[in-house]
C-alpha cells in the first residue's frame, strides 16, 4: 500500500503517541519512551524530537509537522503529557507548561536566510547563521489578568504573539458595560521568559559584494540565554511574521518576519565536516603525503603572484594555525598565529589578505580605516522594539576560531587599535559599557598588512617608527615582515613575464618559465584546512623540543660575553616558535611534530626577526627594536651620540671635526666597521640628530645654541 504523505493524519495526538512509544532507533531500542521515562522520574518538561525520526515513523505525521508546526506540536504536547501521567501513576503538574522541542538534521529543513520567502510563512523551517546581537531576558505576558476600574472585576485573557498588549473590548459584568480603562494585575497574570536575537549569515557563505542578510529570532522559557554573541548556531523554528504600524500608527501591507526558536544548538566545526565527501577525504589525504605539501599549500594561496614564498607560508600558517592548551590551574595559552605584512605599496600583500578571505574556512575581511573599535570587538546597542540594550558582535568575535584578514591596519584611529590588544593575546573581548559588563570569546587569529607612514620603509628606522604602531600591539604578533620594491633587472623581468602570461594564460598556474605548479583547489583547501583545525592535534617529538630550545637559547646567548649586548628574543617569542612548529605539522595532517618540522617553521620565525630586530648597524638581533619601538640603549646609535656629545663638550661646545671623530670612533668599536659608521652618520643627519654647521664638522641639533 502506497502512503499519501499529503493526506493529514486522522488522529496526530494519537499518532504522536504512538511515535513516542513505539519508534526504534536500533533494535529493542525504543528512544523515546525512555526519554519519557526519564523525563517523568525526573520532572521534566521538555523532550527533544528529531525530524528524520518522524518522517522514518510516520511520513503524514512529518508533513504535518513541516507544514503546520504550531497545530502539531499542540498535539505533540498533549500526548507527551499523557505518556508523562502513565508512567508518574497518574502524577503531573498541571500549572506547568510542557514542551516537544523539534531538531532536525541532514538538511531535511535547511533554509539559508536568504532564501526565506513569504511561501514558508507558518512553516517549519532550519537555519545555519551567526549570532551577532542578543537582548537582555525580559518577561512577556501570555496569560492577562485585567481588573475593571469601576465594578473591580478581574478578566482573564489571553494575549496571542503580538507585539500589542490586547485590552478587553467591554467589562463582561452585566452591571457594568465598562469600555475602557482596564488595568493589568501583574500578580495574577502568567508570564514567561523572552530573549530577543539577531541572526546573520555566515560570513564565509556570503557573495562577493552582497550585504549579510538578517533576520530576528524569539527565544522563549528554557531557549532563553542558551546562545551569545558571536555563537554559529543550528536554529530549528517557525518562520513567523508581524504586521507593521505606519508613522500614524495604522498597520500596514508590509509585515517584518522572524523565527520563532523551537530548538538551538552550536553548530561545531565538527559538523561542519559532514560536507566532506569520501572522494574528497581521499584528495585531502592524498596531498597531505606529497612531500613538499607545504609549500603546495602556501602556493596555492595567492598563485597570482609571483614569489613572496615567505609571506604565503605565513598566511598559511595563520589559518592553520597551532594548538591552544588549557593547563590545570585554569590559564589557557592561545593556538592563533598573528601575522603583519609591512612594506612599500604594490608589493601583493592586499592581495595575499584577500585570498586568504577567499580560501579561510571561516574569515573575515576589513579595512583599518573603515573599522571602528566597536565594529571590531562588540558594541552596546539600544533595541527598537523593545527600549533595551543589547550587546552587537564585532569582527573578531563573528571571526571566533578562524581569521580576520585586517588591511591598512596602519590607518586605524589609535583608539580602536588600543581596543584589539586583549583579542590578540587573551583571545577574549571584555566589554563594560551602559551597565553591560561581559567578556565575549575572540579565538581569532589575525592576518594584517600595513603600509609605511612615509610611503617607503627605511631600514634606519624602527618597525614601530616605520609603520606607526605601538611596541605593544607589534610585539602581539608572531611573525612580522617587511617588504620592500626594490628594482632588481631579473626580478623585474620575471616579474613582467609572469603578469603578462597571467592575463594571457588566466588561470594563475603557469609562470613565466612555462612550468605548472601543482595547487589544490580552493573549495578543497577550505576543506583541508577545516579538517586540520578540527581533528590533528600535533605533538611535539623530543627532536622537535630540542630543536626549538636550542634555537632559542642561541638566540638569548648571543653576545653574552659583551655586557653592552642588546636582548635578541623573550619568552614571549618561545611560545610562538611552537605554534609555528605545530601550524606546519598540521599542512601535512601529521599528529607528531618532527625534527625537520620545527627546523622549517624556525627558518620562518629566522627571517622575521632578521626584518624587524636586526640592528642594520651592527647586524646583531635587538629586540628592543620591536618591544619599545627605540634600538637598545647599548646600540651603536646611543654609544655614537654619547661619544659626539662627550667631544663637543670637550672642544667647549664647538662643532668637532668629522674625520677625527670618525677615526676616533672606529678604533674605540671594534666591531663596527667605517662603511657602517658612515651608513650611521648618514642616517643621523637625514633624520635631523646631527647636522654639519660646515662642510668637516659635526654638531648634535639638540644642543645646538640659539
Amino acid at each position: 500500500m502506497v502512503i499519501d504523505v499529503n493526506l493529514p493524519p486522522d488522529n496526530p495526538e494519537e499518532n504522536f503517541g504512538e511515535f513516542f512509544k513505539f519508534y526504534e532507533d536500533k533494535p529493542n531500542h525504543f528512544k523515546y519512551r525512555e526519554k519519557i521515562q526519564n523525563a517523568s522520574g525526573q520532572a521534566e518538561n521538555v523532550i527533544y524530537i528529531l525530524f528524520e525520526d518522524v518522517l522514518l515513523f510516520d511520513p503524514p505525521l512529518a508533513a504535518l509537522l513541516r507544514d503546520e508546526p504550531d497545530v502539531a506540536l499542540h498535539y505533540a504536547a498533549e500526548s507527551f503529557k499523557d505518556l508523562l501521567r502513565l508512567y508518574s501513576g497518574g502524577q503531573l503538574d498541571e500549572s506547568r507548561e510542557y514542551f516537544v522541542r523539534v531538531t532536525t538534521k541532514n538538511k531535511s529543513n535547511e533554509i539559508k536566510l536568504r532564501g526565506l520567502r513569504a511561501v514558508l510563512i507558518d512553516k517549519l523551517i532550519s537555519v545555519h547563521a551567526i549570532l551577532i546581537r542578543a537582548s537582555q531576558i525580559i518577561p512577556q505576558i501570555t496569560i492577562a489578568t485585567f481588573q475593571c476600574p469601576l465594578c473591580q472585576t478581574q478578566i482573564e485573557l489571553e494575549q496571542i504573539e503580538s507585539r500589542q498588549l490586547i485590552p478587553p473590548k467591554i467589562c463582561p459584568n452585566p452591571s457594568c458595560k465598562n469600555k475602557g480603562g482596564f488595568t493589568v494585575i501583574s500578580k495574577e497574570s502568567k508570564f514567561i521568559d523572552w530573549q530577543s536575537i539577531k541572526l546573520q549569515e555566515l560570513p564565509e557563505e556570503l557573495s562577493p559584494g552582497r550585504i549579510p542578510y538578517s533576520i530576528q529570532a524569539i527565544l522563549t522559557h528554557d531557549l532563553v540565554d542558551k546562545v551569545r554573541p558571536g555563537d554559529r548556531v543550528q536554529i530549528t523554528g517557525i518562520f513567523k511574521s508581524y504586521p507593521n504600524d505606519n508613522r500614524r500608527g495604522k498597520p500596514i501591507t508590509l509585515f517584518t518576519p522572524f523565527i520563532k526558536v523551537l530548538s538551538v544548538k552550536g553548530r561545531s566545526t565538527q559538523e561542519n565536516d559532514l560536507d566532506i565527501s569520501p572522494e574528497e577525504m581521499e584528495d585531502i589525504t592524498r596531498y597531505s603525503q606529497l612531500p613538499k605539501i607545504q609549500q603546495i599549500i602556501a602556493n596555492s594561496i595567492a598563485p597570482g603572484i609571483l614569489g613572496r614564498e615567505h609571506l604565503k607560508m605565513a598566511a598559511a600558517m595563520a589559518l592553520f594555525g597551532g594548538l591552544r592548551k588549557t593547563f590545570k590551574d585554569g590559564s589557557s595559552r592561545r593556538g592563533s598565529i598573528h601575522v603583519l605584512f609591512v612594506g612599500d605599496p604594490g608589493t601583493g600583500k592586499s592581495q595575499i589578505l584577500k585570498q586568504c578571505k577567499v580560501v579561510a574556512p571561516q574569515g573575515i575581511y576589513t579595512s583599518g580605516k573603515g573599522s571602528s573599535a566597536a565594529g571590531l570587538t562588540a558594541a552596546v546597542v539600544r533595541e527598537s522594539d523593545i527600549g533595551g540594550l543589547s550587546l552587537e558582535a564585532g569582527a573578531l568575535v563573528l571571526a571566533d576560531g578562524g581569521n580576520a584578514m585586517i588591511d591598512e591596519f596602519d590607518k586605524m584611529d589609535k583608539k580602536d587599535r588600543v581596543a584589539i590588544h586583549e583579542a590578540m593575546e587573551q583571545q577574549t573581548i571584555s566589554i563594560a559599557k551602559a551597565g553591560i559588563i561581559a567578556t565575549l570569546r575572540a579565538q581569532t587569529s589575525i592576518i594584517a598588512a600595513a603600509n609605511p607612514k612615509m610611503g617607503r620603509y627605511s631600514d634606519f628606522k624602527t618597525p614601530t617608527e616605520n609603520i606607526n604602531l605601538s611596541p605593544p600591539l607589534l610585539s602581539r604578533f608572531d611573525l612580522i615582515f617587511i617588504v620592500k620594491d626594490a628594482p632588481n633587472e631579473d626580478f623585474d623581468k620575471e616579474m613582467a613575464d609572469f603578469i603578462l602570461d597571467l592575463h594571457s594564460d588566466d588561470t594563475g598556474e603557469e609562470s613565466a618559465s612555462g612550468k605548472k605548479n601543482p595547487l589544490i583547489p580552493i573549495p578543497l583547501l577550505k576543506k583541508y584546512i577545516r579538517y586540520a583545525k578540527t581533528h590533528i592535534k600535533p605533538k611535539l617529538t623530543p627532536e622537535a623540543k630540542k630543536v626549538i630550545k636550542d634555537f632559542y637559547l642561541q638566540l638569548r646567548k648571543q653576545n653574552t660575553d659583551d655586557t653592552n649586548a642588546a636582548i635578541a628574543v623573550v619568552a614571549r617569542n618561545l611560545e610562538g616558535y611552537i605554534r609555528l612548529a605545530e601550524a606546519y605539522a598540521k599542512m601535512a595532517l601529521n599528529p607528531f611534530v618532527s625534527k625537520e618540522m620545527a627546523e622549517s617553521a624556525l627558518k620562518l620565525a629566522k627571517r622575521s626577526l632578521d626584518d624587524i630586530s636586526l640592528d642594520p648597524i651592527t647586524g646583531k638581533l635587538d629586540a628592543d627594536r620591536i618591544l619599545t619601538g627605540a634600538p637598545s640603549q647599548k646600540s651603536p646609535i646611543y654609544i655614537f651620540l654619547d661619544e659626539l656629545k662627550k667631544k663637543i663638550d670637550a672642544n667647549n661646545g664647538q662643532p668637532i671635526n668629522e674625520e677625527d671623530f670618525l677615526t676616533d670612533l672606529e678604533f674605540n668599536m671594534k666591531d663596527v666597521s667605517r662603511e657602517k659608521l658612515d651608513r650611521l652618520l648618514k642616517m643621523l643627519i637625514n633624520e635631523g640628530s646631527i647636522y654639519r654647521p660646515s662642510n668637516n664638522n659635526l654638531f648634535i641639533a639638540k644642543t645646538r645654541k640659539t
